[in-house]
C-alpha cells in the first residue's frame, strides 16, 4: 500500500466509438441491470492489446449523471491494485437524452456475492475467502490511509484544465460482497464508488451526511446520527465478514423469526 501522485489512465471517447465498443463485444454475459445503469461484459475490438487481441472489459451505461460524474472523478485520481480501474468514459447527447457509458477492466470471476450465494458457482475454499477479505482490506486500507497528507493530480473531464488539491483520506461507505470484483486469480478489487466521500478534516472524527448505502451494511450509528467516519466502513467490513463465514446474507427474507 502506497501513497503519493496517482496517474490517469483512463481516456475520453466519442459516443460512436462507445457505442461501437459496446455493440462489437463478442460472446459474454448478456446486458444486464447494474447498481445504476446496464452493463455487459466480453472481448470489445475497440480495445486491443499489444498484440491486436481484443480486451475484455466491463462496461456500463449509467441512467444518472451525478452517479457516472462521481465514478469518473473518484476513479480519475486513484491508482492502486485492489481497486477496479477504469479505462474510458463516454457522455454524448442523443435523440433519448443525454448517453452517460464507463468501460472498466474485466473481471472474470464476477463478484464475492455471486460466489457465496449463486447455486450455480462451487463454494469458494476457506483459504481463498480468507485471502479474498486480507485483500479486500488492503483496499480500504488505502482508501482510508493511502491519501493522507499526500498530493495528487486532479483532471477535469474534459482534461483541459490540471489543478493540485490535498486529499486527506477516503471513506468508501458502500462496502458489500457485490461491491468486492474478482479477476481471473480470485484477487479482489473494490468497485462502485459513486458514494465515496472524502473524510473529515482536522481534529473532526466524522463528517455529517445524509444517510446513503445499501441497507443492511450500513452502520447503525451512521443510519441513526447521519454521522459518517470510518468506523461505518469497518462495520459494513464486518457484515461481509460475517456472510463469508456463515454463507448467509446479512438480509435473509426467510430467515427464522428467532434469529
Amino acid at each position: 500500500m502506497g501513497s503519493g501522485r496517482a496517474k490517469t489512465f483512463f481516456f475520453y471517447f466519442s459516443g460512436r466509438q462507445g457505442r461501437a465498443s459496446f455493440k462489437n463485444q463478442g460472446p459474454g454475459p448478456p446486458m444486464g441491470p447494474g447498481p445504476y445503469g446496464l452493463f455487459r461484459a466480453g472481448p470489445s475490438r475497440a480495445f486491443l492489446d499489444g498484440q491486436g487481441r481484443a480486451h475484455y472489459i466491463y462496461m456500463s451505461y449509467y441512467f444518472g449523471h451525478k452517479e457516472w460524474l462521481a465514478e469518473v472523478q473518484f476513479l480519475g485520481v486513484v491508482n492502486h491494485p485492489n481497486l477496479v480501474k477504469l479505462l474510458g468514459y463516454c457522455s454524448v447527447d442523443g435523440e433519448r437524452g443525454i448517453q452517460r457509458l464507463l468501460v472498466y477492466e474485466y473481471m472474470p470471476n464476477r463478484s464475492l456475492e455471486d460466489h457465496l450465494f449463486s447455486r450455480a458457482l462451487n463454494p469458494l475454499p476457506w483459504i481463498t475467502r480468507l485471502q479474498i477479505m486480507l485483500v479486500a482490506a488492503q483496499g480500504l486500507a488505502y482508501l482510508h490511509e493511502g491519501w493522507k497528507s499526500s498530493y495528487i493530480y486532479w483532471w477535469t473531464l474534459s482534461l483541459q484544465q490540471l489543478s493540485i488539491i490535498l486529499m486527506y483520506f477516503v471513506i468508501y461507505q458502500d462496502f458489500k460482497s457485490s461491491n468486492v470484483l474478482l479477476d481471473e486469480d480470485f484477487k479482489p478489487k473494490l468497485s462502485d464508488f459513486r458514494l465515496a466521500r472524502e473524510g473529515p478534516k482536522g481534529d473532526r472524527t466524522h463528517v455529517s451526511t445524509a444517510v446513503v448505502g445499501t441497507y443492511g451494511y450500513a452502520a447503525l450509528e451512521y443510519v441513526e446520527t447521519g454521522h459518517l467516519s470510518i468506523h461505518s466502513d469497518l462495520w459494513s467490513f464486518g457484515v461481509v465478514l460475517y456472510e463469508i463465514l456463515t454463507g448467509r446474507r446479512v438480509l435473509e427474507r426467510h430467515r427464522p423469526i428467532a434469529e
